[in-house]
């Protein structure tokens, strides 16, 4: 039978109006029953006031260009990314009328807005300015109802008192002058015009213009038509509720949707037709309505709506529906991709841990609270009352035989031929003893139970028990795996271990000690997931690869990994259940990518508890019609992976605000020459947002400062970039998002930042600067050659002094052989030309010979003196040390002065030529206290240390001023030898000397290596 009765639009219009008046609706009962299971696939999230909205009624949802929505509210305007609010309002725009708004348009072609006040007229935005226009302007009243645009990018301006047009050039034109309340004007996406008034519902398109004979009287006075909705859906079908009844228009014949057919009994406020092309309703009482397959199916606060009283439905570019509902915020409807089952369906406890689907595809449930059985649709539960012996149920096994193992905590049991049958025992335990974390058979028939106290074997009857002592890592086992090849691998709380026939062998390099599952998948590749650490890749006998939540995985707990069709890797957690593509694990151990990419879901999906369980086996499958199944903390999680929807689109990226030194810059919109850093600012943070409603929580950004950073930096779900102390110069910031299926937006948003050099790194300082360094350099010059000039002088008179030095030494020299050996010679020669003349008187000739003898004798010592001063002697048959402690004592004997003398061995730590200059300078020094100082006492000390020698020679003499005597350009010349003998030596000197308290000669001498 046909649901609805067709009315031909091609007769007159009287005959048409009397069939219609004639009409008898078909009811049908019953076509629109709560159907559970389509309630259960949809989830309302919801935002209010105490998320950020200003206020919980909103009446109109718009998205604007570049991405976001924007919401009325009767406390301002609000624009939404998915994650935060922006709200404006009189507070902080001052160009704002008012903070009461009803509708909104979004212009398509920008990111222009028009918003509708209940009394002060209509605001624009545009380029971030707020502009009004009111009655002044040309509107025929301030109140208004409703923002279209037209095909010709005009706007039709819905007013209290009648409708206006607003053209591009900002010229107001008034259309009608009437009560709102009395007409309804709908610019449908096909670029139709529909008009709704007393003389019925027309349709203007390309000029020609339609009537259509409804099938209800219009009532102007009565039922408001100002708030009747018309809807054009995909189809180009035209949909008008009216009294009660909903009616459809489409090529000239009408579908009437009545109250028998549970049509929503209260007013519809708005209409809006989802991805799958269900047309909503939005009530004001009985809230959001859907029409799917010919059935109403009605959605309240009982199935999480947050409101009754729907004012808009608006479906967004990513066909994610959304509601504004009147005091209950805003709401969001999603698909539910994960289906609870919990004690609320019959389940025996809430706390879920193993799972097993048997190949009739019914399912075992193990509980803390005892066993529960799924087939078909129903749940049975068994606890002791039922004859189970253990009701904390940790593992389940069923083997070929259809016995059913169940591991609890105390003991294990079997399930056969409905009864429970203990078998702690014959694993030589006693009840209570221990625990049993997972149940297996190998493929040679022999059992296995992992338990808290080691891995137990049992064949031919004998069970045997494998811990520490056999080479396990850890006696808490919690999982066995067989792999195709046949090993045992064994999870335990600190590591992995593999058993073959060559015995135990433990792995390491996992990516966390603690195992809580093991998978092989096609490729023989196994995959270890830890408690803690993380997801661990063994492949081919390579060296593991490791994952954790900084190289992308949303959690580093992995209690269970299963893979669907798609080849995805669903893993679950603490935080909830995490998709993972196994290609990207795979090109992420190659080195093809540096950041792996999860799609986490939790309550927001559907889950009662995002905190999964494992560690019990087996912790999750994926059932024989691809749902995969997973145990947490209220029940179980089932997701069918086929069904969950893949968003293609790239999000929209925007940068929202810059702030430097904390302080809001100019929008960086606004400006159009970017940010502008000064050399005194040097905390500079960017916000950005990406603009994807479906998970937007999940939403990643990266980022990077061209011509500046090489690489990108990876920012995560945060959407505040910070940088201190850039260098100057020109960059452009660039940030770029991924949705949470991955799909990047490349090209992202990008600002221009112009960082201002400091006064120091301006062109005119580095100019300055080299002018400067130029004049300093001549300066320096300059500077230097005239100190050159004084070295010069004062090397020349020293020179000179030197020379005098040696000239004298030569003339004192010249002066002793011609006064002391010139004088003996002569007195010789002349004794002997005497001697030779008195020959013959032997008196005479020996008293001359005498004489001979004692001028030869004292010419022989001035010779040896005059020797002794050119070059001791001593110091080849004593020694330096020697030598000096000689030349002292016949000093002290011959000039009365009392010498202490401390004399360190120096033989032998200096060259020939450098002992008879460190010789010299003691003789010097000494001869200086002996003809000037007028001293009683004298010390000379000569120290040997390490790599030196510290010569020290002082007096109780008059002194001097050692600051003039010093110079050696000014004389003091007994110094002069001191010194260019210790420079010869590499030596250093000092004088310290002051009038009447003595002289101290100091001189360092660094031996050479």
């Amino acid at each position: 039978m046909d649901l609805f009765r067709y009315i031909s639009a091609g007769q007159p219009r009287h005959s048409r109006r009397r069939i219609l008046l004639r009409i008898n609706f078909l009811l049908l009962f019953g076509l629109l029953q709560f159907n559970p299971e389509v309630s259960a696939q949809y989830r309302f999230d919801r935002w209010t006031t105490d998320n950020g909205l200003p206020q919980n009624s909103v009446y109109s949802i718009q998205q604007t260009a570049d991405g976001y929505l924007w919401l009325t509210t009767l406390d301002g305007l609000v624009r939404f990314d998915g994650v935060r609010f922006t709200v404006f309002s009189k507070a902080d725009s001052p160009n704002l009328p008012s903070n009461r708004f009803i509708k909104l348009l979004a212009d398509d072609e920008g990111e222009t807005i028009f918003a509708g006040t209940d009394e002060v007229g209509l605001v624009r935005r545009q380029n971030g300015e707020f502009r009004t226009f009111t009655v002044a302007d040309g509107l025929p009243a301030n109140g208004i109802h409703d923002i279209q645009k037209d095909a010709d990018g005009s706007i039709l301006i819905t007013t209290h008192g009648g409708a206006a047009r607003l053209r591009r050039d900002g010229s107001l034109t008034v259309e009608r002058e009437q009560s709102f309340r009395e007409f309804k004007i709908y610019l449908a996406p096909s670029g139709a015009r529909w008009e709704l008034d007393a003389g019925g519902l027309r349709k203007i398109r390309d000029g020609q213009t339609t009537h259509f004979d409804l099938p209800f009287e219009v009532k102007p006075g009565g039922y408001e038509l100002g708030f009747v909705p018309l809807f054009e859906d995909r189809e180009g079908a035209l949909w008008l509720p009216y009294e009660g009844r909903i009616y459809r228009f489409k090529d000239g014949a009408i579908s009437v949707f009545a109250r028998p057919q549970q049509t929503p009994a209260s007013a519809v406020r708005s209409i809006a037709e989802d991805r799958a092309g269900n047309v909503w309703f939005g009530t004001e009482k009985e809230g959001a309505c859907r029409l799917a397959e010919n059935r109403f199916e009605c959605f309240t606060t009982a199935d999480g709506l947050s409101s009754n009283f729907i004012h808009s439905i608006f479906l967004d570019r990513e066909k994610t529906l959304w509601f504004g509902t009147n005091e209950g915020g805003l709401d969001r409807l999603t698909d539910r991709v994960v289906s609870p089952l919990s004690v609320r369906d019959g389940l025996v406890n809430e706390n879920v841990y193993p799972l097993l689907e048997t190949r009739a595809g019914d399912v075992w449930i193990g509980t803390f609270g005892g066993l529960s059985h799924y087939e078909n649709g129903k749940i049975t539960n068994y606890t002791k009352r039922e004859g189970l012996l253990y009701d904390a149920v940790q593992s389940l096994y069923r083997d070929e035989t259809g016995r059913l193992w169940i591991g609890s905590v105390g003991g294990v049991q079997f399930l056969e031929n409905g009864k429970f049958t203990d078998f702690t025992r014959d694993l030589n335990f006693k009840i209570g003893e221990t625990d049993f974390w997972d149940i297996h058979r190998d493929r040679h028939g022999t059992l296995w139970f992992a338990t808290r106290s080691g891995l137990i074997k049992f064949a031919g009857g004998t069970a045997t028990r494998l811990t520490t002592a056999d080479g396990l890592p850890h006696n808490n086992v919690k999982i066995i795996d067989e792999t195709r090849s046949g090993e045992l691998w064994i999870g335990t709380d600190n590591g992995l271990a593999k058993i073959s026939e060559s015995g135990v062998e433990v792995l390491g390099g996992l990516a966390g000690k603690s195992v809580r599952t093991i998978y092989e998948d096609a490729d023989g590749t196994v995959w270890i997931g830890t408690y803690e650490g993380g997801l661990t890749r063994l492949k081919n006998g390579t060296a593991p690869t490791n994952y954790t939540a900084a190289d992308g995985l949303f959690s580093n707990g992995v209690f269970a990994i299963i893979e669907d069709r798609r080849g995805n890797f669903w893993m679950s957690s603490n935080q909830g259940i995490y998709r993972v593509a196994r290609r990207e694990l795979e090109d992420f151990a190659d080195g093809k990518i540096k950041k792996i990419t999860s799609t986490a879901y939790g309550k927001s999906d559907g889950m009662l508890n995002v905190e999964c369980n494992g560690g019990r086996q087996p912790a999750g499958f994926r059932a024989a019609d691809g749902r995969l199944w997973f145990p947490t903390q209220d029940g179980i999680a089932i997701i069918n992976p086929d069904s969950v929807p893949f968003n293609p689109n790239p999000p929209p990226v925007v940068i929202e605000s810059v702030k430097i030194d904390n302080l809001l810059a100019e929008t960086p919109a606004a400006n159009g020459s970017g940010i502008v850093v000064s050399p005194d600012q040097n905390n500079l943070e960017i916000a950005y947002t990406g603009l994807s409603f479906i998970k937007p929580e999940q939403i990643r950004f990266r980022y990077r400062i061209e011509n500046l950073d090489a690489n990108w930096t990876e920012a995560g779900t945060r959407r505040t970039a910070y940088f201190s102390r850039l260098p100057p110069g020109e960059f452009t910031f660039r940030v770029a998002a991924a949705n949470s299926d991955n799909v990047w937006n490349e090209q992202g948003a990008a600002i221009r930042i112009v960082v201002l050099p400091p006064f120091y790194r301006t062109w005119w300082f580095t100019a300055l600067t080299v002018l400067g360094l130029a004049a300093a350099g001549v300066l320096l010059y300059r500077f230097r050659v005239d100190q050159i000039k004084r070295k010069y002088a004062l090397e020349t008179a020293f020179s000179r002094k030197l020379i005098d030095s040696q000239e004298r030494e030569r003339k004192r020299f010249a002066a002793e052989m011609h006064d002391g050996l010139g004088q003996s010679f002569v007195i010789i020669k002349n004794r002997a030309r005497l001697s030779l003349k008195q020959i013959d008187n032997e008196a005479a000739t020996l008293d001359h010979l005498e004489k001979i003898s004692e001028t030869a004798s004292q010419a022989l010592e001035e010779t040896r003196e005059i020797a002794f001063n050119l070059r001791p002697h001593l110091l080849d048959r004593l020694g330096l040390t020697k030598t000096i402690e000689s030349m002292i004592d016949k000093v002290s004997s011959a000039s009365g002065i009392e010498f202490e003398t401390t004399l360190d061995p120096i033989d032998g730590l200096l060259d020939k030529d450098s002992e008879i200059l460190l010789y010299r300078i003691v003789q010097e020094a000494v001869s200086n206290i002996v003809k000037h100082s007028e001293a009683a006492k004298a010390t000379v000390t000569v120290e040997h240390r390490a790599a030196q020698i510290k010569l020290q020679i002082s007096d109780d003499g008059r002194g001097f001023d050692a600051a003039g005597e010093n110079d050696l350009s000014k004389g003091g010349f007994g110094l002069v030898g001191i010194a260019e003998r210790t420079r010869l030596l590499n030596g250093r000197m000092r004088v310290e000397a002051e009038a009447g308290k003595g002289t101290l000669v100091s001189v360092e001498i660094n031996l050479r290596k």
